[in-house]
């Protein structure tokens, strides 16, 4: 769930052209999210629902990611809960997107604050991405183990989607997974 769109950033990604002159990445989609107001979002969020279905999908996951405080997350979540379609939706916590720009030089005050938070967190899914411009593999595995030990959210971990640096940073065979995550 995030506000704005990445339509040109991907079509030139998979067709292979240069990203010159574009914004990218995470930090444009954050703050056209923090702008779109939630009433904006769920219509959003309704019309593709119902592209979507006519396509046949009947299930999806939708997660939040791009709020990146506290107070955004929990709206995402907030608005993705308050989705009515006939499409079943899985809701899924993905505050461990990136490390905000806030906190480069405290990584570990950012992944203690995710931590923190999952007692209010209201989801189907923990979510982290692992990969060297996100979350470290042991940052990764203790945000994991920490959702689906102490409070029973089922984990997932999306590693190295762009990049392929598994031989300096391997998420995929560095640690064994926590019961209930999935890859």
């Amino acid at each position: 769930m995030h506000g704005g769109s990445r339509h040109e950033e991907w079509e030139r990604k998979v067709t292979g052209q240069p990203l010159t002159g574009l914004v990218t990445g995470i930090a444009p989609t954050r703050a056209a999210t923090r702008a779109t107001l939630s009433e904006d979002l769920r219509a959003d969020a309704m019309r593709n629902l119902d592209m979507v279905l006519l396509h046949g999908t009947t299930t999806l996951e939708a997660k939040s990611g791009y709020g990146l405080t506290v107070a955004e997350e929990l709206r995402l979540l907030d608005v993705m809960h308050g989705l009515r379609h006939p499409i079943e939706i899985a809701t899924t916590f993905l505050r461990a997107h990136v490390v905000p720009a806030e906190f480069a030089d405290r990584r570990d005050d950012y992944v203690r604050l995710i931590i923190d938070m999952l007692p209010a967190v209201h989801a189907d899914w923990f979510d982290v991405w692992c990969d060297p411009i996100a979350f470290t593999p042991s940052e990764s595995r203790l945000l994991l183990s920490t959702a689906t030990a102490r409070f029973r959210l089922p984990g997932a971990r999306r590693s190295d989607r762009w990049h392929r640096w598994h031989r300096c940073f391997d998420c995929r065979s560095s640690w064994d997974w926590p019961p209930g995550c999935i890859e």
